[in-house]
């Protein structure tokens, strides 16, 4: 399914993988919107006792579709592999292509759908003005897949892009009317913005933080 670029939620208050590249620029283009974004990431090479994945703490030092470069105190080493969670974009993985002292660059490994939703994350991540008006922060999920129900007694399959406690964003095949009030999960919201394969809803209440996602996620 294509992403589309025009699925930003409104301000609160308004109605095959890629190959890697080895020498691939990790210079790419900064997206200065997501500079200084927080998260963790984890390297294959690096585990606990249990034989889990260690997370490191990182910083985003730049950011493209194709390229993050990242700040961290373990770099690993050229070609090892990366994943890296970021609870505002989502998660992200590939190997190592560029390493300095406590930084190092990733290839992000996706396929075109993949790659095209990334684009559309960055996208809405530089509209400062629009993230900046939002009253609530927004949250990508580990796990996006939800249901949509329409007033009609018809359902499908969704994916959330991303939510906050006023709305959310998610990708679908069955596109409701702008202004249909629908369920996400079992969330009920207004839609307020709409394009070939996604949708925008404004929810009808302002939801809790303690159980959002269980609900917005239900079945």
């Amino acid at each position: 399914m294509p992403a589309s670029k025009n699925l930003a939620l409104p301000p609160d208050g308004e109605t095959g993988p890629v190959p890697h590249r080895q020498g691939a620029p990790a210079s790419a283009t900064p997206k200065h919107a997501l500079v200084g974004t927080q998260g963790q990431y984890s390297l294959k090479s690096w585990r606990d006792a249990s034989g889990k994945p260690r997370e490191f703490p990182c910083t985003v030092l730049k950011f493209s579709a194709e390229f993050i470069k990242l700040s961290g105190p373990v770099t690993g080493s050229v070609g090892e592999w990366v994943v890296a969670h970021f609870d505002n974009i989502g998660q992200f993985e590939g190997p190592i292509t560029e390493t300095s002292e406590r930084q190092f660059a990733m290839w992000i490994v996706a396929d075109l759908e993949h790659r095209k939703k990334i684009e559309t994350k960055v996208a809405w991540a530089k509209d400062t003005k629009r993230v900046n008006k939002r009253r609530h922060e927004r949250i990508v999920p580990r796990n996006p897949h939800s249901i949509v129900r329409f007033s009609d007694g018809r359902s499908a399959p969704c994916q959330i892009i991303d939510y906050s406690l006023s709305g959310a964003a998610a990708f679908t095949e069955m596109v409701p009317e702008l202004g249909a009030v629908v369920k996400v999960g079992d969330i009920l919201g207004q839609v307020v913005r709409r394009s070939p394969d996604g949708f925008a809803v404004k929810f009808i209440l302002v939801q809790n933080q303690q159980n959002i996602e269980e609900l917005l996620l239900k079945p």
